[in-house]
């Protein structure tokens, strides 16, 4: 048995097709690298030219192609960034452009100066940039098609992006916001986001299984997103963050590990009072109601919102939570928000502390050693490619460096300064795996058999 990538789209009579592509990969012990291989197929598939309807008189018009294109970039995007194309498809682009009949074979630089001018009149130039990146990226197929010579985008200045100024809320609005929410159901999203600057998607992607209450660590790797797809609203929850650097491991502050532990106690007996009414469809999930149901990303900001109104706060959007890590004085904080920024303050050093090798376990293990060596002022240099250790456990992992850095820092510990010093690196060497672990030792070296 083998994975296999199926692809679907619609040929130019609006027939749907499928296509399958074999990945050669075995199904036994094989899922994530066919889910790789599914993405790469998607990003790299084009629908053959057979399929792809052109207007007889080759004067298609532009607004017709823009919507022929997006079907072929369905297949080659995120289901939210096809949801956001459509979006900007549907309202203004679409309808500007076929009401002056402009055709693609006939669309001019001039054509498109126009259509730009006369938006930046109506929005900020931010979103002026996005409808010139859609456009763009369309006209670029056609190039690549050879439906035109060359892009007419090219030549058109976008305009100047506009700068971004986060609201941000002081230690006494902080600590008021906190009081308004206090005990209901928005508290422990807003104020994950708060202290740990995560987005809406992350906060609301987050489960149990990614809280290490044993090495306290919580890992940021899923998101919950919604968004309009083909006219319909949908929830896209997926194993994936914005960008690489978004998915990451931060370390879980006494605060917060209070907080989600009190949450956990509370679902479980949300679990048992509802019995069968309750939803175990999201029972991995943090943020669900005491129903068990996963709280809708629009939801919680509507209530967001309403919460500012009602208890008279200035208002800020929920994603200007993120910005408020960056705020916060720890030398002003008053006596609400004193264990809230003590810990932020704890947090900002420990995030340094975060180490990222490509290998989730011995992320955990060495950013644990990290904060510890840092708590310890021992220097701990290390150079690890964790994608070699893939052919161990992860209990495995967390034994091996766990022990191997726990003597280490043992060792160091009673040196002077300049001695409190470990260095570590992972490697291969031809087809081994190179483990190296080095530091000063002040106590005499005793040998057995020629090994110390």
């Amino acid at each position: 048995m083998l994975y296999y990538a199926v692809l679907s789209y619609k040929d130019a009579d609006k027939r749907r097709r499928t296509k399958w592509i074999a990945s050669g990969l075995p199904v036994k012990g094989n899922k994530k690298k066919a889910e790789g291989f599914l993405q790469e197929q998607r990003r790299s598939f084009e629908i053959p030219l057979a399929d792809q309807p052109i207007a007889k008189d080759g004067q298609e018009l532009f607004a017709d192609y823009l919507q022929r294109w997006l079907q072929v970039a369905k297949t080659t995007v995120a289901p939210t960034t096809y949801g956001s194309y459509g979006g900007l498809l549907r309202n203004p682009i679409d309808p500007w452009f076929r009401k002056k009949r402009i055709t693609l074979q006939g669309l001019t630089a001039s054509d498109l100066q126009a259509f730009y001018m006369e938006q930046g009149r109506r929005v900020k130039p931010n979103t002026v940039i996005h409808y010139h990146a859609v456009i763009h990226r369309a006209l670029k197929y056609a190039v690549k098609m050879d439906l035109i010579s060359v892009n007419p985008a090219d030549k058109v200045d976008r305009p100047r992006k506009n700068g971004y100024q986060a609201n941000f809320y002081s230690e006494s609005e902080i600590a008021a916001l906190f009081a308004a929410i206090s005990d209901t159901l928005i508290e422990v999203p807003v104020k994950l986001a708060a202290f740990y600057g995560l987005r809406r998607s992350e906060v609301m992607g987050l489960r149990w299984d990614a809280v290490d209450f044993v090495h306290n660590t919580i890992c940021i790797r899923h998101t919950v997103t919604g968004c309009t797809i083909d006219g319909q609203y949908q929830i896209i929850a997926a194993d994936t963050t914005k960008t690489r650097s978004s998915r990451r491991t931060l370390p879980l502050v006494p605060t917060v590990r209070e907080m989600l532990l009190r949450l956990k106690e509370q679902q479980e007996q949300n679990r048992k009072i509802c019995g069968q009414s309750y939803s175990r469809e999201f029972a991995d999930y943090i943020c669900v109601n005491k129903l068990g149901e996963r709280i809708r990303p629009a939801y919680l900001s509507s209530c967001f919102s309403k919460a500012l109104e009602q208890n008279h706060l200035r208002h800020i959007r929920f994603h200007d939570l993120r910005h408020q890590l960056h705020y916060i004085d720890g030398n002003n904080a008053n006596a609400t928000t004193a264990g809230y920024v003590k810990d932020l303050d704890n947090l900002i050093t420990l995030y340094d502390a975060t180490v990222k090798t490509g290998n989730e376990a011995l992320d955990v293990i060495l950013t644990e050693k990290h904060i510890q060596c840092i708590k310890n002022n021992i220097r701990l240099s290390c150079i690890a490619d964790g994608t070699h250790l893939s052919f161990m456990k992860a209990e495995d992992i967390y034994s091996l460096f766990g022990n191997m850095l726990d003597n280490a820092i043992d060792a160091v510990s009673g040196l002077a300064e300049e001695q409190r010093v470990i260095g570590l690196t992972v490697k291969t060497v031809g087809n081994l795996v190179s483990i190296n672990e080095h530091n000063y030792c002040s106590a005499e070296l005793k040998f057995a058999d020629k090994l110390p």
